[in-house]
C-alpha cells in the first residue's frame, strides 16, 4: 500500500529502508513493495535497498549511505515510521527538501510523526483491533467456546499528509 501510493504519485526511482528480515512482518512488507514495482513496470534496484535497525538511526544511517551512492531517489518508502523521521532528518541536513526534492511514506502511524514538518505519510494497521482478536483468540482456546467470534482479517489504512507528493 505504502510503495503503490508513492507509485501512484509518478515516482521511479523509490528507495526503500527496511529492517531486519528475520521477522516474517519486515519480509511481508518487502514482498509487497516488490510486487507494486512489478505492477507499475519499474524494476527493483538492490542498490536501493538498505537494511537497517528498526530505530531512527537506523534511518539516519541508511539514508547517509543511500545518499552517498548519488544515484536518483525520488521517493523513500520506509517499514516503519521512526526509521522514515531518521531518513528525513539526514534529507534535511543534507539541504534536500521534503516533500519538494525527495518524498516519504512510513508504516505504523505512531504519533509522532504526525506532528511534525513534513507530516508523514504512513500505513496504518488496526492494532487496536488486533489486539482484542488476540484476546477473544486467547478466550475461545481457553474455554473452548466456538461461540467467541474471531475474525483475524484487518484491513490496513494509508494516512495521506505532507512527506511525499507527484512527481513534476
Amino acid at each position: 500500500m505504502a510503495t503503490d501510493y508513492i507509485l501512484s504519485l509518478g515516482h521511479t526511482h523509490v528507495a526503500y529502508i527496511s529492517e531486519s528480515r528475520f521477522k516474517l512482518d519486515v519480509r511481508d512488507r518487502l514482498k509487497g513493495h516488490k510486487r507494486a514495482l512489478v505492477q507499475y513496470n519499474v524494476p527493483f534496484d538492490e542498490s536501493l535497498y538498505y537494511e537497517s535497525d528498526f530505530k531512527e538511526t537506523g534511518g539516519s544511517d541508511a539514508m547517509e549511505h543511500l545518499l552517498s551512492l548519488n544515484k536518483p531517489i525520488t521517493a523513500v518508502v520506509c517499514a516503519n515510521d521512526q526509521m522514515a523521521s531518521g531518513a528525513i532528518a539526514v534529507c534535511l541536513e543534507h539541504g534536500l527538501r521534503v516533500p519538494d526534492d525527495i518524498s516519504f511514506i512510513g508504516y505504523d502511524n505512531i504519533p509522532f510523526p504526525q506532528y511534525i514538518s513534513p507530516k508523514l505519510s504512513t500505513v496504518s494497521n488496526p492494532i487496536h483491533e488486533m489486539g482484542k482478536m488476540a484476546a477473544r483468540w486467547v478466550l475461545q482456546q481457553v474455554y473452548n467456546d466456538q461461540d467467541i467470534a474471531v475474525d483475524s482479517s484487518f484491513k490496513p489504512e494509508l494516512f495521506i499528509r505532507t512527506s511525499a507528493k507527484k512527481v513534476d
